[in-house]
């Protein structure tokens, strides 16, 4: 008679990590892709770039396939997507964590400061105080955001 070997699934919080950031990411794929489909209706140009997307998608999908079918078995090919893929998915932790933070600090540097930076004119941040703030542009604030 055969003695079955035990085997208990050891809890790993980085493979746990690793799942969560992955599902992540692909709801967001999922979302980016509905959300291009759903604006590219509204566009007036005969229903090309809707066309432009589902092309896009079907590309996509075909490199897939054909690397889950052909391509993976190659040593080298596997190495670059996995590292790709890696760097994609640690990029978007950064990323969820940056979000998270930025719920309670304010942040420190924009994206429109970076840009200034990368083209040359330096990181300007110029602080007004609210007081100092004209009334109209504080409604206008809130008129778009709010609108009613």
């Amino acid at each position: 008679m055969a003695v079955k070997k035990k085997t208990t699934k050891k809890f790993s919080l980085r493979k746990t990590l690793k799942t969560i950031v992955t599902v992540s990411l692909f709801v967001q794929l999922i979302f980016i892709i509905y959300f291009f489909f759903r604006v590219s209706q509204h566009v007036p140009d005969g229903g090309r770039t809707t066309l432009k997307l589902i092309l896009a998608v079907l590309i996509i999908s075909a490199v897939i396939v054909i690397y889950f079918n052909w391509l993976q078995k190659n040593g080298s090919i596997k190495k670059i997507v996995t590292t790709l893929f890696r760097f994609v998915l640690y990029a978007h932790l950064f990323l969820l964590l940056y979000i998270i933070l930025l719920k309670w600090i304010d942040p420190p540097l924009t994206i429109t400061q970076i840009a200034s930076f990368v083209t040359g004119e330096g990181l300007k941040r110029d602080h007004v105080n609210f007081n100092n703030i004209s009334y109209n542009a504080k409604l206008a604030v809130i008129a778009g955001e709010d609108q009613l």
